[in-house]
């Protein structure tokens, strides 16, 4: 239980911390296929406000990760310093 409690925590702090910034670029399908074609944007530390523009713009939420952390394991006192957000969108 305590886990989900820290990855709630993480979460939000996430959320207050920045902006989703960093774009990636994506190779294009093959001429003739019929596979979807998706854009990436990551970045790190995004607000509620900035994480709620993304989805109304249609991009889909699909990977967050950890990147730093600060406090002490022993404490339950840690908190995440530095979390990236990866979205996805059909192009």
């Amino acid at each position: 239980m305590k886990h989900v409690g820290l990855l709630s925590i993480v979460f939000v702090l996430g959320c207050v911390a920045g902006g989703v910034a960093s774009q990636v670029a994506v190779l294009p399908a093959r001429a003739g296929s019929d596979a979807p074609r998706w854009e990436y944007n990551c970045g790190v530390n995004a607000s509620k406000e900035q994480l709620n523009e993304a989805g109304a713009q249609g991009w889909e939420l699909v990977s967050v990760d950890v990147l730093a952390t600060a406090g002490e394991v022993a404490s339950d006192a840690v908190h995440a310093t530095k979390v990236q957000f990866c979205f996805k969108r059909a192009r």
